[in-house]
Order: structure tokens, then sequence, then C-alpha cells
């Protein structure tokens, strides 16, 4: 019950979060998961917001969505989790849209 509850709660602020995502123009990682600091330098990792930002919008890379919440505790899992599936669910709808909304 006690592991419900911890999910309900990530999931509610993820979704507190997402108007936050969508404020931003793009997603700053590149295709290979490097990430551009936005002053023209590239670092070899994003922050966790920053991947829920882009997650958020579709625009996860893969490689960044398979490390993510690798090394965390299990609600960050948890979260990493609903991140991927909702960076799936963005990517598949955007593409359904794009051929035509069959």
């Amino acid at each position: 019950m006690k592991k419900y509850i911890i999910g309900a709660i990530a999931i509610a602020a993820l979704t507190a979060t997402a108007a936050a995502a969508t404020s931003s123009q793009d997603c700053s990682y590149n295709p290979d998961g490097t990430f551009n600091t936005g002053n023209g330098q590239v670092a070899m990792h994003g922050t966790w917001q920053d991947a829920r930002a882009c997650a958020m919008k579709g625009l996860l890379p893969a490689i960044v969505a398979e490390r993510l919440g690798r090394y965390g505790d299990a609600q960050q899992r948890l979260e990493a989790d609903f991140l991927r599936s909702r960076d799936a669910k963005v990517k598949a709808d955007a593409a359904k849209a794009a051929s035509g909304g069959a």
C-alpha cells in the first residue's frame, strides 16, 4: 500500500512539473546523450530535471532514457519508468499525428 501511495505522489509531482517542462523550447540533450549547457559547452550528462523536461515533450534520446534512474533508489527508479513511458507515449502520439492520425 505504501508503495502505491509513493508512486501516486511521484506521478502527481511529475504532472505538476509537466507545465514547466513545456515552457522550454527544446531539449538540450544531443542524440548521443551529451548535454548542451547553454553557454556553448557540452557536458556528459544533464540533470534529472533536464531529463524530465525532455521526456515530458517526447524528446529524450534513447541512450539517456536507458540510463535514467540506473543508480537511484526505488522511488527514483519508479519515476524513471514513468518518464520513459511518458516519453514513448508522446513520441508515439506525435508519429500518429504526423501520419494522419489514423
